[in-house]
């Protein structure tokens, strides 16, 4: 499955990828706010996406992650997840990941804005959540401009990188006409 918006292309994730996702999974700014940690190799990528290929979105219990491409060069700009509830109930997280040098250009806005048209177009969503570490103002600010609330903090929620991490929980119930932007489904 393959989306495309007026700059960039959500697809899946291609072994010609590992190199650039290797490259900001390996950056401590971008890293910071994750669970994993800058040790991450070019072989942990491949198996990733190894692991990952052929997975289709909708399966209970599963992540679904897409690539966040350019459109024109299809140059790995990111990556955009989500996961579908074991339940089937239409509760799905969603988590992203921007390399340093496309942070602060509404990329992730576009990208999360075109996900979750389609996921409403074509699953039956209920509640659409994200957490965040309460230090990531970054995303704070975009899932609020997207209008994600803001549910509860959930203290020492992880263990990451030495310390206990505090998040905050978003929820999406209700979804306002910025989710109606121009996206259209390109045949593989």
């Amino acid at each position: 499955m393959i989306l495309e918006t007026e700059r960039l292309r959500l697809r899946p994730l291609r072994e010609k990828d590992a190199a650039d996702f290797t490259a900001y999974r390996r950056d401590p700014e971008v890293a910071r706010y994750q669970s994993w940690d800058t040790g991450y190799s070019l072989t942990d990528a491949i198996e990733f996406i190894r692991e990952i290929a052929g997975d289709q979105p909708g399966t209970p219990g599963k992540w679904f992650q897409f690539a966040i491409a350019d459109k024109e060069s299809d140059d790995l700009l990111g990556d955009i997840g989500v996961h579908f509830d074991e339940k089937g109930h239409g509760d799905l997280m969603i988590g992203f990941t921007l390399s340093s040098d496309h942070q602060g250009k509404g990329i992730a806005a576009e990208a999360v804005s075109a996900l979750i048209a389609d996921l409403k177009r074509r699953f039956l969503v209920q509640k659409l959540y994200a957490y965040t570490d309460v230090r990531n103002k970054k995303s704070q600010a975009l899932l609020e401009r997207l209008g994600f609330v803001r549910s509860r903090e959930i203290k020492k929620s992880g263990f990451y990188k030495g310390e206990w991490c505090d998040e905050f929980l978003y929820e999406m119930t209700q979804y306002p006409p910025l989710f109606t932007i121009c996206l259209c489904q390109v045949p593989e």
